[in-house]
């Protein structure tokens, strides 16, 4: 996070979401970004990261884009679904990194009640 701050009252703000889950998401990143088949999308992308061991960031990575590619799907909706259900909004450092220090089970808790919650 330190390259995202430049005062220490900014820290909370941007990484809240280490801390706590999302239990509303940022009503402008759910226009813009969910889209109709988003939930159908994001539960897919649920079973592709219960299957990456070891979980980490290289392993994210690779994972991650190899499946969007494979799959003909759009990066910027895919990552930014990602984002917005593991933050609850559309913003943050690197999609890899959160999921990495999250953790596995964290993340895919975050999907579930994502999904759930934006349908």
């Amino acid at each position: 996070m330190k390259d995202r701050v430049n005062f220490v009252q900014e820290i909370w703000d941007q990484s809240f979401f280490f801390f706590a889950a999302p239990t509303e998401y940022d009503p402008v990143t759910v226009k813009k970004r969910w889209k109709e088949n988003s939930a159908e999308t994001m539960l897919k992308a649920k079973e592709v990261i219960g299957g990456i061991e070891p979980f980490s960031l290289a392993n994210i990575d690779e994972t991650l884009n190899t499946w969007i590619t494979t799959n003909e799907l759009n990066m910027g909706l895919v990552m930014n679904g990602l984002r917005l259900m593991v933050v609850g909004a559309g913003k943050g450092p690197h999609m890899g990194e959160i999921l990495e220090l999250l953790g596995k089970e964290e993340t895919l808790k975050r999907i579930d009640a994502g999904v759930k919650a934006l349908g």
